[in-house]
């Protein structure tokens, strides 16, 4: 049994109170070919058996795109010898190491302030063991899952609201409700009128951005789905692959997993 195997036995008494989210082969490969190396083997099952989107281990990366390369960012040559995989809520990275898959030492790395990369005295499997320490304290604090969502906005690059109906209506029943209004320019200058699209009978806000200097409008919408849906019915992933397969311009901004609205 592996140390990551540990973990996940020992959090097993917690599930009803916390998220796991494994990443897929292709979704851990995504992530080696942003890097240009591979992962180490700890650090790749963890992200197969555990994954990104999580509420147990906390200051890790939680999407795909968080993970990039360091040759630009670390001093005296050393962005090939680590890959950063959290931070501490502030300015300093935490780093592993990537060239050296038997050094399980977490490093931290202040970009503001010393520019030094320095060991943490703590590795890996540690920082896993102390998130289960936290939890055993916090126990009687612990949110049930029921109660979280996993909450998203998606901002569309195009020039028309039709477009993102036409993308999304490959996979949903979909409908433009209202069109955007045209509102009258706020002192910025931008734009930001609001209509209403239908996703499979869930109506949401849609809103644009637009300003004369800008060359596409931007149209987004936000979307919110339970967390038990993360892993085997995630609209949300359905939603950003449709818009991709439409061949439109997106970006998704990651809220993370949060707490329901009271109703």
């Amino acid at each position: 049994m592996t140390f990551v195997d540990r973990f996940l036995e020992a959090i097993r008494p917690f599930r009803d109170a916390i998220v796991i989210h494994p990443l897929t082969t292709d979704e851990v490969e995504k992530i080696e070919r942003a890097l240009g190396n591979p992962l180490p083997p700890y650090y790749r099952e963890f992200l197969l058996k555990v994954g990104l989107k999580q509420d147990v281990v906390h200051g890790l990366h939680n999407q795909l795109s968080d993970f990039d390369n360091l040759d630009n960012l670390l001093p005296e040559n050393r962005g090939h010898r680590f890959f950063r995989f959290g931070d501490n809520g502030s300015d300093d990275y935490w780093l592993l190491r990537i060239d050296d898959p038997t050094d399980m030492t977490i490093y931290q790395y202040d970009q503001y302030d010393t520019y030094q990369v320095v060991s943490m005295h703590k590795n890996f499997e540690q920082l896993l063991l102390d998130s289960v320490e936290q939890l055993k304290l916090n126990k009687s604090r612990l949110i049930e899952n029921y109660r979280k969502v996993w909450r998203v906005q998606f901002a569309v690059d195009t020039r028309q609201a039709q477009n993102v109906i036409d993308a999304l209506a490959e996979d949903f029943d979909c409908a433009l409700l209202a069109d955007p209004d045209e509102l009258e320019l706020t002192a910025d200058g931008v734009s930001r009128p609001e209509g209403r699209i239908m996703i499979d009978n869930t109506t949401v806000t849609l809103r644009i951005q637009d300003a004369p200097q800008w060359g596409t409008p931007s149209y987004y919408f936000s979307w919110e789905e339970p967390v038990a849906d993360m892993v085997d019915n995630s609209r949300i992933k359905r939603i950003e692959a449709a818009l991709v397969a439409g061949g439109l311009d997106i970006t998704v901004i990651d809220y993370g997993i949060t707490l329901r609205d009271k109703e």
